[in-house]
């Protein structure tokens, strides 16, 4: 098995298999504190060295994971990848597939509509059971935010999926997360377009791959 971290630029990134991601999403579902996953882009590393305040969120997120598959180019992605580890956002499908908790719902945050409807059908696409809770964009709805707070705090979702962009993504987090009432957020700003078209994968096949 891999080590546990690498560093990327100033970023600690987590390398962790799908099958544990899963395992560690279903436990965060049950748990009483909103819990963040930050998908790692480029952009996202470049901000973290240039920004003491996106380094601060990125490190106090409860995993960092490679968001791009070019993240893990020059430490042999395809290695990592056939081990099944998690090597970009395509893994968010996965987790999605996986998800014991029933009823579970998301939350969309996107930096326009079109974009969140996006999002909305790949997460039905992954899994057809789960439910949409809400969608907002931040082009239309600008700095609203208190309304978004309340909806999102009246609709108490499992999982916020947040898409904004680098640098300004980690800085919502940071003045919005104590105010959430939520179980978790994943960020995929910067790796949005990735996520939705890479191809679904087969969970069961990680098993295969797996080395723990």
């Amino acid at each position: 098995m891999p080590e546990n971290t690498i560093k990327v630029g100033s970023v600690k990134l987590d390398i962790i298999s799908n099958k544990e991601l899963v395992n560690r999403v279903n436990n965060f579902l049950h748990d009483d504190i909103l819990d963040i996953i930050l998908y790692l882009s480029p952009e996202m590393v470049e901000s973290a060295s240039l920004d003491e305040g996106c380094s601060t969120v990125i490190r106090n997120a409860e995993l960092v994971l490679p968001g791009s598959r070019q993240i893990l180019e020059s430490y042999g992605g395809d290695t990592y990848e056939l081990s099944g580890i998690v090597v970009s956002s395509a893994s968010f499908g996965i987790i999605l597939e996986n998800i014991a908790k029933e009823a579970c719902s998301v939350f969309i945050i996107s930096e326009s509509m079109d974009m969140a409807e996006k999002l909305k059908e790949y997460c039905l696409r992954c899994q057809p059971e789960i439910k949409i809770a809400g969608l907002f964009d931040t082009e239309s709805g600008g700095n609203d935010n208190k309304k978004l707070l309340n909806e999102i705090n009246s609709l108490v979702p499992d999982i916020i999926l947040l898409d904004i962009s680098p640098g300004k993504q980690e800085h919502w987090i940071s003045s919005h997360m104590e105010m959430l009432n939520a179980k978790l957020m994943v960020a995929i700003g910067g790796v949005t377009r990735e996520l939705l078209h890479s191809r679904r994968m087969d969970f069961s096949k990680f098993h295969l791959f797996s080395r723990e």
